[in-house]
């Protein structure tokens, strides 16, 4: 159900946004996204991996679940506000205007939903039906409100904030469940044990490293040096590859 959900917004919507933003701003808005993408390689830290690796060999555990659900979000809690600061520091470098900085900002939705969304933990406990249920929700105030919201190319900041609210309102229920549903204590762990699970999540991070930049890296330099037009027929054509690749994942 989620794969279907997954192919059937972007037919939906791209062909909606490319017609009002037009090509040059729906350009702008993915290589925003693009930049950032490499600050949620860096929240992320390999944690869905270590994370999902730590809660499955535990999960009749309750205190080592404790431990290693509260380190991983405060450890990324850290690390999200460390890229807020990095992302303030290449946006001087690039020198990039200040409305198209609300874009950025905007932007970080992305790192926030990386950082409050714990899919290690509902990966190693195996129950996937809590991804499905609150990616559906999310994708789902996304799709409505860029019809109601989204009129002319000027609207264009509010593509990442639309995106946002929807990832906010999924990291929450997220939480939510985490900490009521599914009775995990908050505690704050020891420094000791911090750093442990930085340094253990540490390898899996540089692993994700090329495989990621690979994905990112053609938008960005396209948006570098050829321009957001030319990003923005990039990534029509990368969507529709990923489209076909869907029913091969059913």
């Amino acid at each position: 159900a989620l794969q279907i959900v997954n192919m059937l917004i972007p037919l939906i919507t791209l062909p909606y946004l490319i017609r009002v933003l037009g090509k040059e701003m729906y350009g702008l808005v993915v290589f925003a996204q693009a930049i950032i993408s490499y600050l949620v390689m860096f929240v992320n830290f390999g944690f869905n991996i270590h994370g999902t690796k730590e809660i499955s060999i535990n999960k009749n555990n309750p205190e080592k679940i404790q431990e290693v659900s509260n380190s991983i979000l405060i450890i990324k809690g850290i690390l999200f506000v460390f890229s807020s600061v990095i992302l303030t520091l290449i946006l001087e470098i690039l020198k990039i205007n200040p409305k198209e900085r609300l874009l950025y900002y905007f932007t970080l939705y992305l790192c926030l939903y990386e950082f409050i969304f714990p899919l290690w933990y509902f990966q190693g406990m195996e129950k996937m039906k809590f991804i499905t249920y609150i990616n559906f929700t999310s994708r789902s105030i996304f799709l409505v409100l860029i019809f109601v919201l989204i009129r002319s190319k000027n609207d264009y900041i509010l593509v990442p904030l639309i995106n946002g609210i929807g990832a906010l309102i999924g990291g929450l229920i997220s939480l939510y469940i985490l900490y009521h549903l599914e009775k995990v204590k908050f505690k704050i762990p020891k420094i000791s044990i911090l750093f442990l699970h930085f340094r253990e999540s540490s390898v899996f991070a540089l692993s994700n490293v090329s495989s990621n930049i690979k994905v990112n890296l053609s938008k960005t330099l396209i948006g570098i040096f050829l321009g957001t037009v030319d990003v923005a027929y990039f990534d029509v054509a990368d969507k529709i590859l990923r489209l076909l690749r869907i029913p091969l994942g059913l």
